[in-house]
C-alpha cells in the first residue's frame, strides 16, 4: 500500500494504491484525484482481481483477471494539457492458460 503525489503550480495529481493477497486471489486498487487550474478537480479509480492457479496440481497455469475502472470527465494526468474523455467506465475480463 502506498501513496503518490506529482505536481507543479498549475496541475497536481494525488493518489493511493495497494494490493491484498488472499488464498482466493489478489485484489488491487488505485484511486487518484487530479486538479488542473484551467480544468478543475476530478477523480479516477481502478479495482482489480486476479486469480492464478499454480503449482503441481495445475500445470496449465490458469489465470483469471477482472478489472473495473472509472475516470471522471475532468480527470487529467500530468502529461495531458486538456481533459480528454477517454471513457467513463471500463470493465474488462481476461482468462488465460498455457
Amino acid at each position: 500500500m502506498g501513496g503518490y503525489f506529482q505536481g507543479d503550480p498549475k496541475q497536481q495529481l494525488l493518489g493511493w494504491e495497494g494490493a491484498w493477497a488472499t488464498s482466493y486471489g489478489n485484489l488491487g486498487w488505485d484511486a487518484a484525484f487530479s486538479h488542473a487550474s484551467d480544468i478543475g478537480t476530478d477523480y479516477a479509480f481502478r479495482l482489480r482481481y486476479e486469480y492464478l492457479q499454480s503449482g503441481l496440481k495445475n500445470s496449465s497455469q490458469r489465470t483469471l483477471r477482472l478489472a473495473l475502472e472509472h475516470q471522471g470527465d475532468r480527470f487529467t494526468t500530468l502529461d495531458e494539457l486538456t481533459a480528454r474523455k477517454k471513457f467513463g467506465w471500463d470493465l474488462s475480463a481476461n482468462y488465460s492458460q498455457r
